[in-house]
């Protein structure tokens, strides 16, 4: 079917020594459509020292995670955080998961669901580079576009 993307698009520069923490998309994105896509877009080739997003294995079936953070709104409800407390490695061996990575070229497209675990690792260069990558939202166009679609920096 058709579809339609955020006009709004959220650069991420992960400089070294920096991470995403695990979460899920949802409790930032969920004023609109439930069939909403994240497109994670590197702008630099991203390698193993470089912080490059992984996913958990199966999370986007994972019915604990989609209880724990569905219906939450971080902007609405700040109390609330929006990632995962639990460590990456005790959420891995508690859900017999592993994490999912590989080297990205520049360009690449990995799309994933809001309920999809995913974060990235540290940027572990030692020549000071940064990463950086773009999230990019997409949706059926005939469903509710969230307000944030196109918000302004």
């Amino acid at each position: 079917e058709p579809a339609q993307h955020f006009s709004f698009a959220w650069l991420r520069a992960m400089p070294a020594g920096r991470a995403s923490p695990l979460h899920v998309d949802h409790p930032y994105m969920n004023r609109g459509s439930e069939r909403l896509v994240t497109c994670w877009t590197p702008l630099v080739n991203v390698g193993p020292r470089d912080g490059p997003l992984f996913i958990a294995e199966g999370s986007h079936t994972w019915p604990d995670m989609r209880c724990a953070f569905e219906g939450l709104d971080v902007d609405r409800d700040p109390s609330r955080p929006g990632h995962i407390e639990e460590s990456a490695i005790t959420l891995a061996a508690r859900k017999n998961s592993r994490f999912l990575t590989t080297e990205f070229q520049q360009g690449d497209c990995l799309i994933f669901g809001m309920f999809t675990v995913h974060g990235s690792f540290d940027n572990a260069t030692r020549t000071g580079r940064i990463r950086l990558s773009c999230d990019t939202r997409f949706q059926p166009a005939a469903d509710p576009m969230d307000e944030l679609s196109s918000r302004s920096a």
